[in-house]
C-alpha cells in the first residue's frame, strides 16, 4: 500500500513539474532555440533547490538523507561540468567526444552507487524513476537530437 502511494505520488509531482515548464518553454522558445538566453547562476540555483524540494517530497526522505544526497549531487554536477569544460577546449574529434560520453557515463554509475548507498534499495529505485521521467520531460537521453530536428553530421556511421 505504501509503495502504491509513493508511485502516486512521484506521478503527481512529475506532472506538476511539467505543468510548471511548459509555460517557462514556451516563453524560451521551446529550450531548443540556439540563441536563448542563459540563466544567471542565481536563476539556476534557484531552479535546482526548487527540483531538489519537489524531489525529496516525492522520496519522502528525512533531512539527514537529503543533506548527504544533495551533496552527491552537487559533486556530481561539479565533476560533469570539468568534463564539459575539458571537451569545450580540446579538438572537435569524434573519438574525443565517445570517450568524453563514456567518461559521463562511468561517472554516473559511480554516482548511482553512492546515491543507492544513502538512500537504500526501494528509495533509489524510487529516485531512478524519478530522474529518467524528469529527463523524459525535459527530452533528455539518446534520441534526443531525432526528436529536435537535428541528426548525425558526418555522414553515416
Amino acid at each position: 500500500m505504501m509503495n502504491c502511494r509513493r508511485i502516486l505520488l512521484l506521478i503527481a509531482a512529475i506532472a506538476l513539474g511539467l505543468a510548471a515548464i511548459q509555460p517557462s518553454l514556451a516563453q524560451r522558445g521551446g529550450g531548443r532555440s540556439g540563441d536563448r538566453e542563459q540563466r544567471s547562476p542565481e536563476e539556476v540555483q534557484k531552479a535546482r533547490e526548487e527540483a531538489r524540494a519537489k524531489m525529496f517530497e516525492v522520496l519522502q526522505i528525512e533531512q539527514p538523507q537529503q543533506v548527504l544526497v544533495a551533496a552527491l549531487l552537487d559533486s556530481l554536477e561539479m565533476e560533469r561540468q570539468q568534463i564539459m569544460e575539458d571537451a569545450r577546449s580540446g579538438p572537435r574529434d569524434p573519438e574525443v567526444f565517445r570517450m568524453i560520453r563514456q567518461d559521463m557515463e562511468d561517472l554516473a554509475k559511480v554516482y548511482d552507487e553512492r546515491l543507492l548507498e544513502v538512500l537504500g534499495e526501494e528509495t533509489f529505485k524510487l529516485y531512478a524513476t524519478y530522474r529518467d521521467a524528469v529527463r523524459a520531460a525535459r527530452g533528455e537521453g539518446r534520441g534526443r537530437r531525432g526528436r529536435s530536428g537535428g541528426g548525425r553530421r558526418g555522414g553515416d556511421r
